[in-house]
């Protein structure tokens, strides 16, 4: 019995022993270079591919305290940072996310949001103002973890996040509002102005996660929107160089953002001329964001107009969607934007008027984008169609072409029952990317829709509802129709355009006109879905689909419920659909004859992706034998229902 319990005992110690050294190892786990890059959300980490700009969320809760000025140690592979609890505390963090604390009794108190480590393991950051610490980060070192100095800049410079270039060493930042390009010396603390960056004249983001890739070009990812832009070959500028600046993706926003990244790992770039898509994303040539502008590759491409727009995407209006579209077509019915009613801004008293003394019109912003003028596009004949009892629209023009939309419908038996980016991925458009944009510190939902014609559009839809005894506006924004309130009265908006700084502009110019009628007491927000359809097609009795997963699931459900005919029953059916943690799949699902589909694939977790199609009355399923359908006009009808943006 003795020598049982003496076996056990060293048994248990042993056992201890491994578990506490598979601790050890796991805790000590370094990045060692990887490709991607890290951006930290308070104290959540997502993994995102400056390629793509798809994220994904890599970890949550990893401290107590939010982290931030968070850098990449060339000198042992880990990212660090800064974190808000407890005081003067940096953080080490592993390739697991498991974390190790290092207090700094030097430091001062207060956040520190502004961070960058040197090649030799040197962490330098900062709050605002002149001061930054300097910290041996050098595991080899017989200072690491201690302080070593404080230092000040030549001149104070608005800035949020810097990275070390590992080409020359330097240290690079863009300030807020100017938004000049800095080169600090990190030697002697001199701080030199390169000019402003191009690409981001006119702006006023908070660029608080930056980052550089192995041959010296430096991104810069806006908080308010998540794009990320590109400044190429920082090390060989100076003061009367042409910069050469461009987007490059679009990835998630975030009102407290940080990056880190290993500055001497590539970044796949695209070649916007060799008819390959070189960086993976899926998206070849002028397609790729970050061709934008590049040779042959518009920079700007007119959106459709609100006139077109507005059908709902489910099944029940399958044959309106019909009647709508050929009764335009059979009268050619074109909204002429030269010839439509200019829009002019209407000064309200506010103060002097009841809280539902308010038309549609009231919330829709004029002179928000520096528009050359506005014009009124409202598509009356939805009222008789669909759910929405009023309606009103404006198209903003620039050198007489379309620029932005925004389409306003009043429901008073629930959300209106369409979105931009449900039908029209089967119709020949394509859903390049979906992710967040922080509007008034709220994330909000915004997708980049490729439409048939090769224009652009960045995509925002909201809707407010009357709360508290009609005191209040409360503001839903989901990617699924059917997570919204049931059966209440919505104000809704479709906002979308051609640049996604005017659509974040719109956006809130809307948010805040909504408050100056109701204050807003609260939003009910959806996170984007992680899988979803970017384009589809309705081929010989089956869906072939290219499917976007950007967190690498494994599988997905596929839930559907369709009509062979126009007078049967829908049928349901769910089948699984294997990714195989790719990014891009293309797969086939057999359907058989269809009138009708609507759709859905998810992974049971995270917010799953809507489609609709009705495939039956989209042709001239409803010319009468007295009609004569020409082939031109047959083609008009193609055209019209190919650029609809709301089917």
């Amino acid at each position: 019995m003795i020598t049982k319990l003496h076996i056990l005992k060293n048994q248990i110690v042993i056992l201890a022993v491994v578990l506490f050294s598979i601790t050890i190892q796991a805790q000590n786990t370094p990045f060692n270079c990887d490709f991607s890059a890290y951006l930290f959300q308070r104290n959540d980490v997502y993994a995102i591919d400056l390629a793509s700009g798809n994220s994904y969320l890599a970890a949550t809760d990893i401290t107590e305290g939010n982290i931030n000025a968070t850098a990449y140690n060339p000198a042992d592979g880990f990212i660090w940072g800064y974190l808000s609890t407890p005081s003067k505390t940096i953080v080490r963090i592993g390739k697991d996310f498991q974390t190790t604390s290092f207090t700094i009794p030097e430091l001062t108190t207060g956040n520190k949001y502004v961070g960058d480590i040197s090649p030799e393991g040197i962490y330098y950051f900062k709050a605002g103002g002149r001061s930054y610490f300097k910290i041996d980060l050098n595991p080899d070192s017989a200072t690491y973890t201690q302080y070593l100095s404080t230092e000040n800049l030549t001149q104070n410079i608005s800035i949020h996040d810097w990275a070390f270039n590992a080409v020359d060493g330097n240290i690079y930042a863009v300030e807020k509002t100017t938004n000049i390009l800095y080169r600090i010396d990190p030697t002697t603390s001199v701080v030199q102005a390169l000019g402003e960056v191009p690409i981001l004249s006119g702006l006023s983001y908070t660029y608080g996660a930056v980052y550089f890739d192995a041959d010296g070009r430096f991104y810069v990812s806006a908080n308010e929107t998540g794009t990320v832009y590109v400044i190429q070959s920082v090390q060989d500028l100076n003061t009367t160089s042409t910069m050469d600046s461009n987007l490059f993706a679009f990835g998630p926003s975030s009102s407290s953002n940080d990056g880190a990244r290993c500055p001497t790992a590539p970044v796949a770039q695209e070649i916007c001329d060799n008819g390959i898509d070189d960086d993976g994303d899926g998206l070849i040539d002028c397609e790729d964001p970050s061709c934008s502008g590049f040779g042959s590759c518009e920079v700007i491409a007119p959106p459709t107009t609100a006139n077109d727009g507005g059908l709902e995407s489910n099944g029940r209006l399958s044959e309106a969607i019909s009647k709508r579209n050929f009764n335009r077509a059979k009268k050619s019915y074109t909204f002429d934007q030269m010839s439509a009613k200019r829009v002019t801004p209407n000064p309200v008293n506010y103060t002097s008027r009841t809280t539902n003394d308010f038309q549609l019109q009231d919330f829709v912003p004029l002179a928000t984008i520096h528009e050359d003028y506005a014009v009124e596009s409202t598509p009356t004949d939805l009222l008789n169609i669909t759910n929405a009892t009023e309606v009103y629209s404006v198209d903003y023009m620039q050198n007489d072409a379309s620029i932005a939309s925004i389409l306003a419908l009043k429901t008073e038996n629930g959300v209106y029952e369409h979105t931009k980016y449900i039908c029209d991925r089967l119709l020949g458009a394509e859903l390049i990317s979906v992710s967040t944009i922080d509007i008034n510190e709220q994330a909000f939902i915004k997708s980049i829709i490729k439409n048939a014609d090769g224009s652009f559009e960045y995509v925002l839809s909201l809707s407010a509802k009357v709360a508290n005894n009609d005191a209040n506006f409360a503001v839903e924004s989901h990617w699924n129709l059917d997570v919204y309130e049931e059966d209440v009265t919505f104000y809704n908006f479709q906002i979308w355009s051609n640049s996604i700084d005017d659509l974040y502009s719109l956006s809130q110019e809307v948010l805040n006109l909504l408050e100056v009628v109701k204050p807003i007491s609260g939003y009910e927000l959806s996170t984007p879905p992680t899988v979803f359809v970017r384009k589809g097609k309705y081929n010989n009795g089956a869906l072939d689909l290219q499917i976007i997963n950007t967190n690498a699931t494994e599988n997905v459900t596929f839930d559907s419920g369709f009509r062979e005919t126009e007078t049967s029953e829908f049928n349901y059916t769910s089948s699984n659909l294997n990714l195989n943690e790719n990014y891009i799949t293309e797969i086939q699902v057999p359907t058989g004859n269809l009138f009708d589909v609507g759709f859905r694939i998810g992974d049971g977790i995270n917010t799953p992706d809507d489609l609709f199609m009705s495939d039956g009355p989209w042709g001239i399923d409803d010319s009468q034998t007295s009609t004569e359908v020409l082939t031109t006009l047959f083609r008009q009808i193609q055209i019209i229902l190919m650029q609809q943006i709301f089917q």
